[in-house]
């Protein structure tokens, strides 16, 4: 096995054939070097799996370390002096015997192992101490993203399974290391969210990612292009700095909360190691848009990273070198913004009366740091709002997103293989370039094999992706509807919409059963020589599988959505063929927010379609 990184790594010392191989050859040297030597430790007490974190330890400390501290320093110290040792004894073993290692060799392994299990110790006490809360916060984070998510999304969708994944992952994790007790504990004192969410018992496998794309990172793209996108499509867009997190709109205050909870909690222990990375994110953020200002260069003295870190390990940073921390940043913030005063009367107040009780400090302090990092983002977005105007002051969004793609394409950072292929696809059934290119985005929400997104699309894929999710969800309502209409032949409408309204919002699990149960009392009871309770099971059977992607059904409601939509957008009329007054209004929303997509997307980018689309007709 190549071990090129820390994952790499992380898998190898995980695995069963290596810890009973390194479990050997450790008891074999420690056996060898305590009868040369002597030695107090006992071999069958030495944790081989310790050991093996040396390596992780030695070779990768940024990926195993938040913050490199007292403990931590001592351990990447007495694990690299432990391994060289070690590796010294191996050279010696390779073609050679056991005892015909060189005592000198052997002489310090012993004393070097066991400094290293004690800093191992000392580093991993208040480790824990700071890990479990963590994963409390987080497990209470997940079960309310999972509560939200299924108000939305059915429970087989991606993230729903990505989120009860982490769940069990979490859950896992903390039993395992503050044992079954502190499991029981979180459930007792989080018994409502536990109960309200259902769990296979299981981590459940996802499918690999369909629409890989490069990142912004390697592109270069800059927030301000994403804005100008986002008002090109809507002139009203507000924007937010918030666009940069991963999370979903919905989820992030959840996941937002829990983090400064769980920064309150540090600081209680006390553990300074993320309250120091959110002050030095916010120091190179000030850095950044203060430029060469001196006066702000020397308020961010005041926010030395490296020295507030040695206060803090010593014990000696104070609560008021922190009020001054704070008091320094609003100066620096001030200053940037270039107005006479920030407006923190209320912050400021509650910062400088706060009681000398650490807890209360704790919660005072990351309330403050909160505060500040607000404060931040606004500046970040006034920022990039200034560099927008200057930008487009020349010229329109269309012009200057058109522009910032030819430059990228221009410095090899992105290309139109992947657009060439799908507007040729898209051509092959004929038709002027506005309705290619309609059908070509058609196909991206509504065909399942519908492969990589166009390089043209990379501002759109998240809302493509949200489209595909929406669709994929009214073809399974809607497979479903016929199901049961087929095996139940008279059902009122009333009653068909009713169940469409409720498969949309609510937990498809529970709405089956309703359907089952109201589908027993419309038949008026079942055929005297079929048992109730097996008709129930094939209706659930038949329900469940027309929900399946690859079911008849299903396909054919998909294909009938495809038709509407293009209808929709070429002509802005097209028959309900999915006989649902429920359903039709949100094909309807999916049509209207492609088209304006398709629109935007055709204007920003018409020259590289017409050379595409002109090059397909030729062929």
């Amino acid at each position: 096995m190549e071990l090129k990184s820390f994952e790499d790594v992380k898998e190898y010392v995980r695995l069963p054939e290596t810890v009973k191989a390194m479990t050997r050859l450790l008891r074999r040297i420690h056996i060898l070097c305590v009868s040369r030597h002597g030695n107090s430790t006992n071999a069958q007490n030495v944790n081989v799996r310790v050991f093996l974190a040396s390596f992780m330890v030695v070779y990768y400390p940024g990926e195993v370390f938040e913050r490199m501290g007292v403990n931590e320093r001592a351990l990447l110290k007495s694990g690299g002096l432990m391994l060289e040792s070690f590796f010294r004894i191996l050279r010696y073993l390779n073609g050679s015997r056991f005892a015909e290692v060189p005592k000198e060799v052997t002489a310090g392994f012993c004393g070097l192992l066991n400094d290293y299990l004690e800093c191992f110790k000392a580093w991993q006490t208040p480790d824990l101490a700071k890990l479990l809360p963590r994963i409390r916060f987080g497990l209470v984070a997940l079960y309310q993203s999972e509560i939200a998510l299924s108000k939305v999304q059915p429970y087989t969708s991606r993230m729903r399974v990505y989120v009860r994944n982490q769940i069990q992952r979490l859950r896992y994790k903390l039993s395992n290391l503050g044992g079954a007790s502190s499991l029981e504990q979180f459930d007792e004192e989080n018994v409502a969210l536990v109960s309200s969410v259902a769990m296979d018992g299981e981590v459940e496998e996802m499918e690999e990612e369909e629409w890989a794309i490069p990142s912004a990172e390697s592109m270069e793209i800059e927030a301000c292009e994403v804005v100008v996108h986002e008002k090109n499509l809507d002139p009203t867009y507000q924007f937010s700095m918030e666009y940069r997190y991963g999370i979903l709109a919905s989820l992030r205050s959840n996941f937002t909360q829990t983090c400064w909870d769980s920064l309150v909690q540090d600081l209680k222990l006390p553990c300074y190691a993320r309250v120091l990375d959110v002050l030095s994110d916010i120091r190179s953020k000030i850095q950044r848009m203060a430029g060469e200002d001196v006066n702000v260069g020397f308020l961010l003295e005041a926010m030395d990273i490296d020295f507030i870190q040695e206060q803090t390990e010593r014990g000696i940073y104070s609560w008021e070198s922190s009020v001054k921390l704070i008091h320094a940043i609003m100066e620096a913030i001030r200053r940037v913004l270039r107005v006479k005063e920030v407006q923190w009367g209320e912050m400021r107040k509650e910062l400088e009366g706060c009681p000398e009780r650490t807890e209360d400090q704790a919660v005072v302090f990351c309330k403050a740091l909160r505060f500040c990092m607000q404060l931040v983002h606004e500046m970040e977005k006034a920022s990039v709002m200034g560099v927008i105007e200057e930008s487009t002051k020349d010229c329109s969004g269309v012009e200057y997103e058109r522009k910032k793609f030819a430059e990228r394409v221009a410095k090899g950072l992105t290309c139109v293989e992947v657009t060439r292929g799908w507007i040729q696809k898209a051509a092959k059934e004929g038709g002027q370039l506005a309705t290619v290119h309609n059908r070509a985005m058609v196909s991206l929400v509504m065909d399942e094999e519908a492969g990589p997104f166009p390089e043209t699309l990379y501002f759109d894929v998240k809302r493509l992706r949200d489209m595909r999710m929406t669709v994929d969800k009214i073809s399974q309502v809607a497979s479903m509807l016929a199901t049961l209409l087929d095996c139940v032949k008279q059902v009122p409408s009333a009653t068909m919409e009713q169940f469409a309204e409720r498969l949309m919002v609510e937990e498809e699990k529970v709405v089956v059963e309703r359907m089952v149960e109201e589908a027993v009392e419309m038949v008026g009871g079942v055929k005297a020589d079929r048992k109730e309770e097996e008709w129930k099971a094939k209706l659930r059977r038949n329900l469940k599988e027309s929900s399946r992607r690859k079911n008849t059904i299903k396909r054919l409601m998909q294909s009938r959505m495809k038709r509407m939509v293009m209808e929709l957008m070429e002509t802005g009329n097209a028959e309900n063929r999915l006989g649902s007054a429920v359903l039709f209004p949100r094909i309807k929303a999916i049509a209207a927010k492609l088209q304006r997509v398709a629109e935007v997307n055709r204007a920003v980018h018409m020259p590289t379609y017409v050379e595409l689309f002109e090059s397909c007709v030729e062929k």
